[in-house]
């Protein structure tokens, strides 16, 4: 438990130090590319597939790419790493599925619209070990 708190503190500080929007000249032409690539294709999806997700799984993608784009001029692994989980939450929103509903056992981060801010706002959620389906009230 104590591990959990610890781990969580840590991603909190991290998450907000990097909440704030950068300029995007920070990014390079490899970096903008990527980005650019997975916005139209959140873009292409949420038009096609919209109605079968929540409106907090699209956010959460969005906040994902946000967070790369943010983090590319200081932190081009971090931003890499960002990327490649904004492209598995689209391709499981390809197929209907939220990726961030279907983990198990991990700290996610997810998305929301701020009555304050004209940015997706990002917070953290621990996953579990087991779905409400599968976990009995003994375990």
């Amino acid at each position: 438990m104590r591990r959990t708190l610890v781990f969580a503190a840590v991603l909190f500080v991290l998450w907000s130090a990097t909440s704030f929007p950068t300029s995007h000249a920070e990014t390079g032409p490899t970096d903008a590319a990527l980005i650019r690539d997975l916005r139209a294709r959140l873009a292409e999806l949420r038009s096609t597939v919209g109605s079968k997700l929540p409106e907090g799984s699209w956010l959460s993608i969005e906040h994902t790419i946000d967070v790369s784009e943010r983090v590319a001029g200081g932190y081009p692994v971090q931003s890499k790493a960002w990327a490649t989980r904004a492209q598995h939450m689209l391709d499981a929103a390809a197929t209907g599925r939220d990726a961030a509903a279907e983990a198990r056992g991990e700290i996610r981060m997810r998305g929301y619209h701020s009555p304050i801010s004209e940015n997706v706002q990002g917070y953290a959620i621990y996953t579990g070990t087991c779905s409400w389906v599968s976990c009995s009230a003994t375990t």
